[in-house]
């Protein structure tokens, strides 16, 4: 995805900027095509060349925008190009009503535009299970009401405050919960590669337990002799490895005969 934004900025970064005379010459073409009940079709053609001009030129005021919610959206499941994306509808909006006849500059204008369209987008999709704005505008609401009543509002209460159905308001009081959840698919923050996820930290139930990890050695420790058992279970045993020189000494074999007993006990 960096590779793809990357791309989007050097494409956008080669869009020439608009002079203040431009940009009221656009705004003006833009209006004298949706001010009209019926436009002709040469205010339709220049109207949308004109609103066409206006957004890609302002491409990089969206960007510049949704660059101060990147610490906000990192480790959910938004995305920058999809945040940029709701933040060129804004700038659409914002071009498509802005009326040049009231004196203020487009970028003020533009910028409330798609600020509300970039934190709306969040707002939607900041969830694990998708949101409806108007659900979480009431947790907002309902967030302040009990703020101001030192959090001792009830349901009830909150309901006739708010004008809103009780059960509206409990499944408004749950989004807390939902906004604690996470995607199973989100990158571990600090993994040294990118494609670890939460789910790679999950063992899998196809995944022997410590107690199953030796019961497949059990038909092979039955072939081996009584000699070979006890090299291997003083070679190897949980509690205390032994050296070859402690078998030798516990044993009174040699050495050598101790590596040859190791040796030919994988391949019994």
């Amino acid at each position: 995805m960096g590779d793809i934004l990357g791309d989007y900025l050097r494409s956008i970064g080669r869009i020439p900027l608009l002079t203040d005379e431009e940009v009221l010459q656009h705004c003006r073409l833009v209006r004298a095509w949706l001010d009209q009940a019926e436009p002709t079709r040469a205010d339709v053609r220049k109207g949308r060349r004109a609103l066409e001009r206006m957004v890609n030129a302002n491409l990089r005021l969206v960007v510049s925008i949704v660059s101060k919610y990147r610490r906000r959206i990192r480790g959910n499941c938004i995305d920058m190009m999809d945040l940029i994306q709701a933040g060129n509808l804004g700038l659409i909006t914002a071009v498509e009503r802005f009326d040049p006849a009231r004196g203020y500059r487009f970028s003020t204008y533009g910028y409330w535009w798609i600020r509300q369209a970039v934190t709306r987008y969040i707002h939607e999709n900041d969830y694990t299970i998708r949101v409806p704005h108007s659900l979480s505008s009431l947790k907002a609401k309902l967030g302040r009401l009990q703020a101001e009543s030192g959090g001792t509002l009830s349901s009830q209460e909150a309901s006739l405050l708010t004008g809103e159905d009780p059960k509206r308001v409990a499944q408004a009081s749950l989004l807390s919960f939902y906004n604690n959840m996470v995607s199973l698919d989100q990158n571990v923050s600090g993994s040294e590669s990118a494609e670890f996820s939460i789910k790679d930290t999950i063992a899998s139930s196809n995944v022997n337990e410590i107690q199953d990890d030796y019961r497949w050695m059990e038909p092979y420790l039955g072939q081996l002799s009584p000699f070979e058992r006890q090299v291997l279970d003083l070679r190897f045993s949980n509690d205390q490895s032994h050296s070859l020189v402690d078998i030798s000494r516990l044993t009174g074999k040699t050495r050598h005969h101790i590596q040859a007993a190791e040796g030919r006990a994988p391949a019994s």
